[in-house]
């Protein structure tokens, strides 16, 4: 996926906004869905390698019950079906 593409793709899902992006990278935050938390996630894409590495993190607390892993098996698992 191309920065671009990833953008788009972040600010359609629900709860999450792009708040910064550059020629390789896109910085969103995710809010869950009954406390509200934020979540960080930052997306790189490696073009050369064809793939792109994702970080998902929460901002507050020490657990976040498995939350971030889960979001990213989730969008593994969109971006194979797409």
């Amino acid at each position: 996926m191309t920065v671009p593409e990833l953008t788009e793709w972040m600010n359609g899902r629900k709860r999450c906004e792009v708040l910064d992006s550059g020629d390789v990278w896109v910085h969103a935050a995710c809010k869950t869905a009954i406390l509200r938390f934020t979540d960080d996630i930052a997306l790189l894409v490696d073009e050369a390698d064809d793939v792109t590495h994702v970080r998902s993190s929460s901002r507050v607390g020490h657990s976040d019950l498995g939350k971030n892993r889960k979001r990213v098996e989730d969008m593994q698992q969109e971006w194979a079906e797409r």
